[in-house]
């Protein structure tokens, strides 16, 4: 078989073997020190999401990553981007306690 393909032929004469050779990894868009620069800019403040932190020039040459780029770099770290929790806004009817008035009363219902 190996005589019918030039290509395995090739690669038989120089490595011995006719196995996959290790493939180069594709590059990494940021450098270490730019997923520092997108660590430190979350911690610093937490409540940026990862779009507004993507937008963000992090780099000396004004080039953006993708928001995807940064959940990855922040969960290869350690840290979890999660979403705020949207919760309905609650009436005095939902609380345990309702608010009793101008005299500053809590005041438990019925």
């Amino acid at each position: 078989m190996i005589a019918n393909d030039p290509g395995l032929w090739s690669k038989y004469r120089q490595t011995g073997s006719v196995a996959d050779r290790p493939r180069r990894q594709r590059r990494r868009v940021t450098t270490y020190r730019q997923d520092r620069i997108i660590t430190l800019s979350y911690l610093r403040n937490r409540f940026l999401n990862s779009t507004m932190t993507s937008r963000r020039k992090i780099d000396i040459h004004g080039r953006t990553v993708s928001s995807q780029t940064v959940q990855n770099r922040l969960r290869i770290v350690g840290i979890k981007c999660r979403r705020p929790k949207k919760a309905p806004i609650l009436t005095n009817r939902h609380n345990k306690h309702a608010w009793h008035g101008q005299e500053g009363i809590f005041a438990s219902p019925g």
